[in-house]
């Protein structure tokens, strides 16, 4: 309900700012029967849906507890359609499964709430499953539950009316500022690793809150008080990696992340990531990615 609620609210909101219906939204079901959310609060569906009726500009799905069962072959016979004829696809919460369950984001950037990432990345590999808090990739919109919902519906309102509109909008919603596609959703340590010890979880967090300035193996044992070889052990043991392994691979994700949202010059994000010299940063990057910063800007 909530992801449900949040998008239509800010289209609501945006009409009455503007003064007049710049949107329009109809509650489909697949027959017309009701539609249940897990909170009980039921949303009635105006009509079943019937492409003959018409199709709308864009379809989305928004999915609850039981999507995989929701998502059935009619529900993705549906998709398949619209998809063929020209209609924009999208999925809120777990609504997003129905279009990867109907093979309908291969080739596409696909966003989804983070306590699924590793389940649905290794179900459907040949889509890029993200932790985006929303992605909006030409015709497929996915994103995240929560308030994610509010800032893909707010950046779709400025790419159509205007900035001003979505500012306004964000006012009257009292959010303090409008979310890009590319934030990651935050998403604590523990679910992102699974069921690792909390001393792991803990100088994990160290690691990401400390890139630009790297701390030693010495000063993360201290930190958390475990010895020096105890933290290589449970490093080893649980993820696979030394401590300085796992804490480059942070480091280069983040650099990453930097070039591919930011215009900062490479130098800069070499430094920003904790790399001495644009050198070593570019020779780490290359080992971890397979090729050079730049090439990453390039397209690779």
């Amino acid at each position: 309900m909530i992801a449900f609620a949040n998008a239509i609210e800010v289209l609501r909101i945006a009409n009455y700012v503007e003064g007049h219906e710049w949107y329009r939204w109809t509650v489909y079901t697949v027959d017309g029967s009701l539609a249940v959310p897990s909170n009980g609060v039921v949303a009635r569906a105006a009509q079943p849906f019937d492409h003959r009726d018409g199709l709308p500009d864009v379809l989305i799905v928004c999915g609850g507890m039981d999507v995989r069962q929701a998502a059935s072959a009619s529900l993705r016979a549906i998709l398949r359609s619209a998809a063929q004829q020209g209609v924009v696809l999208g999925g809120v919460c777990s609504g997003v499964f129905a279009l990867l369950a109907a093979g309908l984001m291969e080739g596409h950037r696909c966003a989804v709430h983070w306590e699924d990432v590793a389940a649905l990345a290794a179900e459907f590999p040949h889509v890029q499953i993200t932790d985006e808090i929303f992605v909006l990739d030409r015709d497929r919109i996915t994103c995240a539950s929560g308030a994610a919902p509010v800032d893909m519906m707010l950046n779709l309102v400025a790419g159509e009316i205007g900035a001003a509109c979505a500012a306004q909008v964000s006012r009257y919603l009292c959010v303090d500022r409008i979310r890009a596609p590319n934030e990651r959703q935050i998403s604590p340590v523990s679910a992102r690793l699974g069921g690792i010890r909390s001393e792991l979880v803990e100088l994990v967090e160290l690691m990401e809150a400390n890139v630009e300035e790297p701390l030693s193996s010495t000063d993360l044992a201290r930190l958390i008080g475990v010895s020096d070889r105890h933290m290589q052990r449970m490093f080893r043991e649980q993820l696979g990696r030394s401590p300085a392994e796992y804490y480059l691979t942070i480091r280069l994700k983040c650099a990453r992340s930097l070039l591919l949202t930011s215009a900062a010059e490479i130098r800069a994000i070499s430094s920003k990531c904790g790399f001495k010299s644009a050198c070593s940063f570019s020779k780490a990057y290359r080992r971890e990615f397979g090729h050079t910063p730049s090439g990453e800007r390039r397209g690779g």
